[in-house]
């Protein structure tokens, strides 16, 4: 059940502010303490010392499934429980500990409630979907393992993983199951799940927390991709929607390519996962894969490891030559939107060079980069390969063409023209909207209009305008001085007529 249809979690979304008051006392913040460039903020005001003093509230990662709201909020109790990989549900069980009910024993959980587990044993999803069917109105998953930049969580670690760290906090993806939860999902740093688990669970005590929501307002947004290389809606997206916005938006829009690749690992194809001899991976994935099988691209009409060597060397030149201050990653545009329009096979070396030359790429450059960040032609990963998956596990992401703004996956961003211009500008700060919206948002064709005024990301595809331009101009310059030679001429032969 969806929140606006949900009669509990509308509720308690109203009554949302009136418990904070209560329960915060003199730490109630208000709206305008909830920072503009934020999207979601959660907050503790039960017990009152995990309270997070401050306008950011305690850090946290939003789920990229489940539905959040664009505004609002809600406050209610929380329970944890620690297996909810497994159904069904007991809500008898779990902490605090209620009353006892004479005739059902521990008292169940008294709806509507947030509902809080570790992280681990199974995905995300999962997690949620299980916590749905338990009644919750929402899901806050604790981490188990530290960020390697909190010192202090890494030193005093005693509650899981201890001795570990992570670079990154995970994201809170889709393994690909997620259409059927509709609840929102958090993800908390360990740091400050523990002392809440401590809490509830070692300690009995009741918790009471605050989940909310609003449009985010920037000076500037983060929007990339997720392309399919050989799917023409994919390229369409690229050239025709996503170039133009990235160049009307200039230094004021960061883009992020990603191809998508198959995992061969996974399939048998090869690396430290197969098992498998050498002749096996040979067989089993002749002509799909690079790094002995690692990563793949299956195709039947084209050969799928030069398939895969494209997307590592378009990697490769926006490592190199991508987005910069004052520079939108030109090279990689021009590079890309020449290979499109003019190559016929990932094999063709002539028309990669061309395009290596229209950007005004070394080749050089870029087979170092091959070398450099793990040779295809070997048995060792590839960073930039690796990412790339990595990247699609961790936003959930299974089909192309994806969008994604400000790390929030845009359901159908080809639903209506100019769609994905709407959800860019609905990030804009009030007093720095950006340029582009003011002039096309409410175009009746937005992206006619933004092509129209910005062109394409493509230096190429100007050029080529512009020689279009020139062209017609020439023309019509000759033209000109024709008409004109032949209007004398008439002229002069009537003047002599007269004699």
């Amino acid at each position: 059940m969806s929140i606006a249809n949900n009669p509990i979690l509308r509720a308690s979304m109203g009554w949302s502010w009136l418990l904070v008051a209560i329960a915060g006392g003199s730490k109630f913040i208000s709206v305008s303490a909830f920072p503009l460039n934020a999207t979601s903020h959660v907050q503790i005001y039960i017990p009152t010392h995990l309270h997070k003093d401050t306008p950011n509230g305690i850090p946290h990662t939003m789920s990229n499934f489940g539905q959040h709201p664009q505004y609002g909020s809600l406050v209610l109790p929380v329970y944890f429980y620690f297996q909810l990989c497994e159904t069904p549900v007991d809500t008898s069980k779990g902490y605090p500990p209620r009353r006892k009910d004479a005739a059902n024993g521990s008292m169940r959980w008294e709806p509507p409630f947030i509902l809080m587990t570790p992280r681990g044993d199974c995905s995300f999803t999962t997690k949620a979907r299980h916590a749905q069917m338990a009644g919750a109105s929402a899901i806050v998953i604790a981490d188990t393992t530290c960020l390697c930049s909190d010192q202090n969580c890494v030193q005093n670690n005693t509650w899981r993983d201890p001795g570990t760290c992570e670079e990154h906090p995970p994201a809170m993806a889709d393994d690909g199951s997620g259409g059927d939860v509709t609840i929102p999902g958090f993800l908390l740093h360990k740091d400050d799940a523990v002392p809440i688990k401590e809490a509830i669970v070692d300690k009995g005590q009741s918790a009471l927390m605050s989940l909310r929501w609003h449009k985010p307002q920037n000076d500037s947004v983060h929007f990339g991709t997720w392309i399919d290389i050989l799917d023409d809606h994919s390229k369409l997206l690229l050239h025709d929607t996503i170039g133009p916005v990235a160049n009307a938006l200039g230094e004021r829009g960061y883009f992020y390519p990603h191809y998508m690749l198959h995992n061969g690992t996974r399939t048998n194809c090869g690396g430290e996962s197969s098992g498998g001899t050498g002749n096996e991976t040979q067989g089993l994935c002749y002509n799909m894969c690079t790094n002995n099988g690692r990563y793949c691209y299956p195709t039947h009409r084209n050969n799928g490891t030069a398939v895969v060597l494209e997307i590592l060397r378009r990697s490769c030149i926006w490592k190199h030559h991508g987005q910069t201050k004052g520079d939108i990653g030109r090279k990689w545009w021009d590079y890309v939107s020449y290979f499109d329009a003019n190559c016929q096979t990932y094999t063709d070396d002539k028309c990669i060079h061309e395009a290596y030359n229209n950007a005004g790429i070394k080749k050089e450059e870029i087979d170092n980069c091959f070398t450099d960040t793990g040779d295809p032609t070997g048995d060792d990963p590839n960073s930039l390969l690796d990412a790339a998956l990595r990247a699609q596990i961790e936003y959930g992401v299974t089909i192309a063409p994806t969008l994604w703004v400000n790390h929030r996956i845009l359901k159908d961003p080809a639903a209506s023209p100019g769609s994905f211009l709407r959800s860019i500008c609905d990030l804009n700060a009030p007093e720095s909207e950006f340029k582009v919206c003011r002039q096309c948002l409410h175009d009746q064709d937005p992206m006619e209009c933004v092509i129209k005024k910005y062109g394409n990301a493509s230096n190429s595809s100007r050029k080529k305008h512009s020689k279009t331009f020139h062209v017609w101009l020439w023309t019509g310059f000759l033209a000109s001085i024709w008409l004109f030679a032949y209007a004398y001429k008439r002229y002069q032969e009537g003047e002599g007529a007269s004699f």
